[in-house]
C-alpha cells in the first residue's frame, strides 16, 4: 500500500435496482424505532449539526459497509488513542 487511505466511498455500496428503470431521487419511508434509538439519532444529529434524515443515511451507510466488509471475510478493528487494536464484534 503506498500509505494512503483506500477510497470506501459509502456511494459504491448503494443498492441497485433490476427493473432497468430509471430510480426515484428520493424514496420517503416510514420507521418505527425503540424510543432509545431514536434518542440516540437525535443526539448524534444535533452532535454532528445534521439532520435527523441525514444522521439515519450516514447510520444506514456505514451499516452497509459494515456488512459489505464482513461478507467478504474481513475484520473490523479499531486503534485507541493509547494505540491499543481490538477487533470489534458484532452481535448479528
Amino acid at each position: 500500500m503506498s500509505g494512503q487511505e483506500p477510497d470506501v466511498s459509502m456511494a459504491a455500496h448503494s443498492p441497485q435496482r433490476r427493473t432497468g428503470r430509471a430510480k426515484p431521487a428520493i424514496a420517503k419511508v416510514t420507521v418505527n424505532l425503540p424510543w432509545k434509538v431514536w434518542e440516540a439519532l437525535v443526539a448524534l444529529a444535533e452532535e454532528d449539526q445534521v439532520s435527523k434524515t441525514e444522521a439515519l443515511r450516514r447510520a444506514i451507510s456505514t451499516e452497509v459497509f459494515r456488512h459489505d466488509i464482513q461478507r467478504e471475510g474481513s475484520r473490523l478493528m479499531v486503534e485507541r488513542a493509547d494505540g491499543t487494536r481490538e477487533r470489534i464484534h458484532f452481535p448479528y
